[in-house]
Protein backbone atom coordinates (compact mmCIF):
# COMPACT_ATOMS: atom_id res chain seq x y z
CA UNK A 1 0.00 0.00 0.00
CA UNK A 2 1.66 3.40 -1.07
CA UNK A 3 1.60 6.05 0.90
CA UNK A 4 -0.77 9.12 0.20
CA UNK A 5 1.59 12.47 -0.78
CA UNK A 6 1.47 15.48 0.72
CA UNK A 7 -0.41 17.31 -2.00
CA UNK A 8 -3.18 14.27 -2.14
CA UNK A 9 -3.48 15.56 1.70
CA UNK A 10 -3.61 18.98 1.56
CA UNK A 11 -6.57 18.47 -1.40
CA UNK A 12 -8.71 15.81 0.86
CA UNK A 13 -8.36 18.62 3.03
CA UNK A 14 -9.20 21.50 1.21
CA UNK A 15 -12.40 19.61 0.15
CA UNK A 16 -13.86 18.45 3.13
CA UNK A 17 -12.88 22.23 4.36
CA UNK A 18 -14.99 23.44 1.74
CA UNK A 19 -17.66 21.17 1.82
CA UNK A 20 -18.06 21.71 5.90
CA UNK A 21 -18.64 25.45 4.97
CA UNK A 22 -20.98 25.13 2.40
CA UNK A 23 -23.05 22.83 4.66
CA UNK A 24 -22.46 25.64 7.47
CA UNK A 25 -23.66 28.92 5.25
CA UNK A 26 -26.80 26.86 3.91
CA UNK A 27 -27.33 25.68 7.57
CA UNK A 28 -27.01 29.31 8.87
CA UNK A 29 -29.28 30.81 5.89
CA UNK A 30 -32.40 28.45 7.00
CA UNK A 31 -32.18 28.17 10.96
CA UNK A 32 -35.26 31.03 10.89
CA UNK A 33 -37.25 28.62 8.36
CA UNK A 34 -40.10 26.94 10.32
CA UNK A 35 -39.09 23.47 10.27
CA UNK A 36 -35.48 24.13 11.15
CA UNK A 37 -36.38 24.24 14.40
CA UNK A 38 -39.53 22.01 14.17
CA UNK A 39 -39.41 19.02 11.69
CA UNK A 40 -42.22 17.75 9.38
CA UNK A 41 -43.24 14.27 8.15
CA UNK A 42 -40.89 11.80 8.41
CA UNK A 43 -38.15 14.28 10.18
CA UNK A 44 -40.69 14.66 13.00
CA UNK A 45 -40.92 11.13 13.33
CA UNK A 46 -37.37 10.27 13.80
CA UNK A 47 -37.02 13.36 15.48
CA UNK A 48 -39.79 12.07 18.17
CA UNK A 49 -38.21 8.55 17.94
CA UNK A 50 -34.50 10.02 18.57
CA UNK A 51 -35.76 11.88 21.75
CA UNK A 52 -37.44 8.70 23.12
CA UNK A 53 -33.71 6.93 22.80
CA UNK A 54 -32.08 9.44 24.10
CA UNK A 55 -34.24 9.16 27.18
CA UNK A 56 -33.78 5.33 27.50
CA UNK A 57 -36.44 4.00 25.63
CA UNK A 58 -34.37 1.77 22.94
CA UNK A 59 -36.91 -0.55 22.34
CA UNK A 60 -39.28 2.08 21.39
CA UNK A 61 -43.14 1.50 19.48
CA UNK A 62 -43.53 -1.84 17.86
CA UNK A 63 -45.28 0.17 15.29
CA UNK A 64 -41.89 1.88 14.27
CA UNK A 65 -42.45 1.07 10.31
CA UNK A 66 -39.04 3.49 9.66
CA UNK A 67 -35.61 2.11 9.75
CA UNK A 68 -34.46 2.23 12.81
CA UNK A 69 -30.51 2.97 12.28
CA UNK A 70 -31.13 6.32 11.64
CA UNK A 71 -32.68 7.12 14.73
CA UNK A 72 -30.43 5.37 16.95
CA UNK A 73 -27.69 7.80 15.51
CA UNK A 74 -30.19 10.53 15.99
CA UNK A 75 -30.48 9.43 19.61
CA UNK A 76 -26.70 9.13 20.05
CA UNK A 77 -26.45 12.50 19.03
CA UNK A 78 -28.60 13.91 21.34
CA UNK A 79 -27.19 11.64 24.42
CA UNK A 80 -23.79 13.31 23.29
CA UNK A 81 -24.62 17.00 22.24
CA UNK A 82 -28.20 18.07 23.74
CA UNK A 83 -31.60 18.70 22.81
CA UNK A 84 -30.44 21.49 20.42
CA UNK A 85 -31.04 21.39 16.27
CA UNK A 86 -27.14 23.01 15.76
Amino acid sequence: MTRPTRALLIAATAVFVAAFGVRFVYLRQIRNIGFFERPLSDGYIYDQRARGIAAGDWLGPSDFVHAPLYAYALGVIRVISGDGVW
